[in-house]
């Protein structure tokens, strides 16, 4: 997990108002992944709490210039006074990624004043739990969430229309970083925090005890994120997909084999162009895994013969990476035993849907041309860059004296930069980096047939 950016505000009392608005401080996406969820790994986090003018029922909605969905996840009323939490998931990007979001919260009715903190994290792949509470007449405020992943990153947030003070929330584990706090001209005060977990358990966020006996003082919230799990690090996985939330990364290798011990599952790796997988999976009478809820997810195929014939434990090889791109379940015999099968390409596809804006490049490297696009266009995808390496006057130090793009695919300009430099750029595995550099062996293959005895 990683923090990227946020930002908090609120009006003056009085304000009367039905929409408030904050924006990023910079271009969202600079550390997320790429392409649908759950691919894509942005997650925006949306903390806010309004007053209203009069009492009534009010609704409120969250949406921001990216065109993102937001769904809330917590919310309490009392009297005048309203919180929620919202949270989008797999934020998708504006089109032109040096577009800085903007995060509007709109009320039916009018809103006395209000107070809003945005935030932005990267590789979160989906909420798994929250609480959310109020206290007055001298009790503390107590948030607790139970969770079961590995890897969970607890974002809470603490506010009040009173001039209270709010300190940084005790916790049963972690210790908690202040993230973002709203202006002294807020009249509202809304603080937020955040904290990481690497194991499973119950969790608290408790924050500071209040005597105000005339409505509830304080409003909190504590959301446990699921982070996203390193797919080069499997424990003796052969395939593992990054399923849906909370799902995530899964380890799904029990379902490549059938009756007979065997799996034979197909992939490719074809320099500069879209490999292919195609993934047979085995589902026994009874089983509630539904393979199609994975269509468009991503897909990891490891070795682990090494693992098989050592007393150590297995720890793989990655041979193959993607997407999936179609599931297609048929019948296998009159025993109610299901096969899905899974057609896959590549994270070269990246590529292919990542479209340059138009800039001019003179008398700049092939290699510096090419670093500058991935970090800029690209650095939304699933991988990262890697070694970008050539000789003198030739490789990536050759000099491209004049590059005009417009709106070019990302994959082309690869393409030609690299065939004016001579050298060859692709996806290096196992360790899913970016590499351009003189020319190597091209990689294809055919997975052998994995026999296991149950």
């Amino acid at each position: 997990m990683a923090y990227d950016q946020g930002r908090a505000g609120g009006t003056a009392a009085g304000a009367n108002v039905t929409t408030f608005s904050l924006i990023f401080g910079a271009a969202q996406g600079r550390n997320g992944g790429f392409g649908k969820p759950p691919q894509n790994y942005i997650c925006n986090v949306i903390d806010v709490m309004w007053e209203l003018a009069s009492a009534g029922a009010s609704t409120i909605a969250v949406t921001d210039s990216a065109g993102n969905t937001y769904a809330q996840v917590s919310a309490i009323t009392a009297g005048t006074e309203n919180w929620s939490s919202w949270v989008c998931v797999g934020a998708s990007l504006a089109p032109n990624l040096l577009t800085f979001n903007t995060v509007t919260v709109t009320c039916n009715t009018t809103m006395a004043q209000v107070s809003m903190a945005i935030h932005e994290y990267s590789n979160i792949v989906g909420i798994e739990t929250w609480d959310f509470e109020n206290a007055r007449l001298s009790a503390p405020l107590v948030c607790s969430v139970t969770t079961t992943h590995s890897i969970d990153t607890l974002h809470t947030f603490c506010a009040s229309s009173f001039a209270l003070s709010i300190p940084a929330p005790y916790a049963s584990g972690p210790a908690f970083v202040q993230r973002e706090t709203a202006p002294a001209a807020a009249s509202i005060l809304l603080t937020s925090f955040d904290a990481p977990v690497s194991t499973p358990g119950t969790f608290t966020a408790q924050y500071g005890t209040y005597s105000v006996a005339l409505k509830p003082a304080v409003y909190g919230a504590l959301l446990a994120l699921i982070n996203y799990v390193n797919p080069l690090t499997p424990t003796g996985a052969w395939l593992q997909i990054l399923e849906p939330a909370p799902a995530g990364l899964t380890n799904r290798t029990a379902y490549l084999f059938s009756g007979d011990g065997q799996s034979n599952h197909e992939w490719t790796n074809t320099l500069n162009q879209r490999g292919t997988a195609q993934i047979p999976l085995i589902l026994l009478p009874g089983d509630t895994y539904d393979p199609t809820t994975v269509e468009g997810c991503q897909v990891y195929i490891y070795d682990q013969t090494a693992g098989l014939f050592s007393y150590s434990p297995p720890v793989g090889t990655l041979v193959w990476a993607g997407t999936i791109e179609k599931v297609t379940i048929e019948w296998e015999g009159g025993d109610g035993v299901r096969k899905a099968t899974l057609d896959c390409v590549s994270f070269h596809q990246c590529f292919d849907a990542l479209l340059v804006p138009p800039q001019l490049f003179q008398y700049t490297s092939a290699g510096a041309i090419f670093t500058q696009l991935y970090n800029t266009v690209a650095n939304g995808v699933p991988l990262t860059i890697g070694t970008v390496t050539g000789g003198s006057g030739t490789g990536a130090n050759f000099v491209i004296n004049n590059l005009n793009l417009n709106w070019n695919r990302l994959s082309e300009v690869f393409n030609q930069i690299a065939l004016a430099a001579n050298c060859v750029w692709g996806i290096d595995l196992p360790t899913l980096t970016v590499y351009f550099k003189p020319p190597t062996t091209t990689a294809s293959g055919k997975m052998a047939p994995i026999a296991v005895r149950r």
